[in-house]
């Protein structure tokens, strides 16, 4: 019988919840895989603040911040010209024209302070590793929907663990610690 539910799981056919773990509802409706999947997201994003916060008190860096920010007029405002050059633009060779569009922002929110732009990168670098994590725990589950049922702590606290070691890396200082 086990053997023939595994494999009419793996198949993508219901199962009778006799196999599958049954946890109780506590505290306010929400189930225990749920608050871990929350903790877990709550430590990923703790643990970039943490890792990466001393960014937010940088300036720009001479190497290709002048030629990006402070000497390029093109992005520095919402008009239609702006948002003409942002969509036309392959600046140092590069097409980004979505990019173009939030420095656009963030340049009318708070002109040329660094540290606005240093902020929002990081902000940005600790919703994606939160999206990585989700991303993660989803591909596993459909990977092995059985596995996944009978080991869900597990799962989600080794995708939290890598996700935290992809999140403070030092491979990551350049995309947060740039305004580029």
């Amino acid at each position: 019988r086990h053997r023939s539910t595994a494999s009419a799981c793996r198949r993508g056919k219901p199962v009778s919840g006799d196999l599958a773990p049954s946890l109780p509802v506590t505290g306010g409706g929400r189930s225990q895989p749920q608050r871990l999947l929350h903790g877990a997201c709550a430590l990923v994003v703790v643990l970039c603040l943490v890792a990466f916060w001393p960014v937010t008190r940088n300036g720009f860096v001479d190497w290709d911040d002048p030629i990006n920010f402070t000497r390029n007029p093109h992005f520095q405002g919402l008009e239609w010209s702006h948002l003409r050059w942002a969509w036309t633009a392959f600046h140092l060779g590069v097409y980004q024209p979505l990019a173009w569009m939030l420095l656009e922002l963030q340049h009318a929110l708070w002109g040329l302070w660094a540290q606005g732009y240093h902020r929002v990168s990081l902000v940005l670098h600790a919703v994606n590793s939160v999206l990585l994590l989700l991303v993660t725990i989803d591909l596993i589950r459909r990977s092995d929907p059985w596995r996944f049922r009978r080991h869900r702590r597990a799962v989600v606290v080794t995708a939290a663990l890598s996700t935290a070691l992809f999140a403070v890396h030092p491979m990551r200082v350049e995309v947060v610690a740039w305004a580029s």
